[in-house]
């Protein structure tokens, strides 16, 4: 669950270890990217808290695109709602 430190709690130093393609695999394709992960502090007031909830909820409201893709599916939607609420809550 190397991805679990890197992703969500931000631990920078699994990183490498996730760009590493498995040897028993024939296509092997990722987005992630060391050194610029995905800020949870949504609305960058510092502090993450139910405003980056409620910032998050009004950005899938307007289709403001994958700015906030929280699940990495290239899409902002109810689904990046759920798995951010799993996150803070």
């Amino acid at each position: 669950l190397e991805w679990v430190q890197y992703l969500i709690r931000g631990n920078e130093s699994f990183c490498d270890s996730l760009l590493v393609s498995p040897e028993n695999a024939s296509l092997y394709l990722t987005t992630i990217q060391c050194g610029e992960g995905l800020s949870y502090d949504l609305n960058g007031d510092g502090v993450l808290n139910d405003a980056d909830f409620i910032f998050l909820i009004v950005s899938v409201l307007n289709s403001s695109g994958i700015a906030f893709d929280i699940n990495f599916d290239q899409v902002t939607d109810i689904f990046d709602i759920l798995n951010f609420s799993d996150f803070i809550y």
